[in-house]
């Protein structure tokens, strides 16, 4: 019996989920939000404050539709063109996008997200 068996088998399960799904967009996204509530030093106090406006509202919905991404699938056009328009918005209202790093992540994450297709299921036994 090969102990390495199970590992084996959740590396498949793992790789079967995120070919499924576009994973990589949904990274970059969420990494590209980061970056850019990272550059502007925003704490949870803050993130929490009922006065937040757009320069904290914008890389939160660039985060919220990177996540979205992953675990909706589905759902991927409309998460991929509000993560670019976020991304868009983030140059004007953030610091110019998070010195541009973070809004290039997320650009590159919601036009990866658009032009994804989920790989073919291959028909079980039987």
């Amino acid at each position: 019996m090969d102990p390495l068996a199970p590992v084996s088998g959740r590396r498949r399960a793992w790789r079967a989920w995120r070919r499924r799904r576009p994973f990589g967009a949904g990274l970059l996204l969420v990494l590209g939000g980061a970056e850019i509530l990272l550059v502007q030093r925003a704490g949870p106090g803050t993130l929490l404050a009922a006065g937040a406006d757009v320069r904290y509202a914008l890389p939160l919905l660039m985060c919220g539709c990177g996540v979205l991404l992953l675990a909706a699938p589905h759902g991927r056009r409309a998460a991929a063109v509000v993560g670019v328009l976020a991304s868009l918005g983030s140059w004007v209202a953030s610091d110019l996008g998070g010195f541009l790093l973070g809004m290039a992540l997320g650009i590159t994450g919601g036009l990866l997200a658009l032009g994804h297709r989920a790989a073919p299921v291959a028909p079980g036994p039987g």
